[in-house]
C-alpha cells in the first residue's frame, strides 16, 4: 500500500470492496492505471 502517498492507495482498495470514500483531494493525485492494477492484485 505504499504505492502513492497515503491515503490515496487505502482509498482505492476500500472503492474495490465496495466502500465508497469519495475522491482524493489536493495536494494528493489519483492512482496511475499501473498503480491500479497493482492495488487490485494485491486487494484479490
Amino acid at each position: 500500500m505504499f504505492l502513492a502517498p497515503n491515503p490515496t492507495a487505502v482509498k482505492y482498495a476500500l472503492s474495490l470492496k465496495g466502500i465508497d470514500t469519495g475522491s482524493v483531494r489536493l495536494p494528493l493525485i489519483p492512482l496511475t492505471h499501473d498503480q491500479m492494477s497493482e492495488v487490485k492484485n494485491k486487494v484479490n
